[in-house]
């Protein structure tokens, strides 16, 4: 993400992770600003990990899965 600092007409970088998260439809429905933690996954360095819900998903006409994009809030580290 680019974004323009003051009135400088200075650009300054900020990086932005962001991940993606596919829930099937009959899942808990997410909101905007929810936190979810990872406390089961086959990579061992994902659980304990919490994101936030930074967008909801698109909407298809056909929908199967239902996507929600996310940001990582902080990642705690796992002895």
């Amino acid at each position: 993400m680019r974004s323009r600092s003051g009135n400088d007409s200075a650009w300054g970088e900020e990086v932005r992770v962001g991940y993606r998260m596919q829930l099937p439809l009959g899942a808990a429905e997410v909101r905007d600003e929810d936190t979810l933690r990872v406390v089961q996954a086959p990579d061992k360095q994902a659980v304990g990990r919490t994101y936030r819900v930074a967008a909801l998903g698109e909407v298809s006409s056909f929908p199967v899965v239902r996507t929600v994009w996310l940001e990582e809030h902080n990642r705690r580290d796992e002895p």
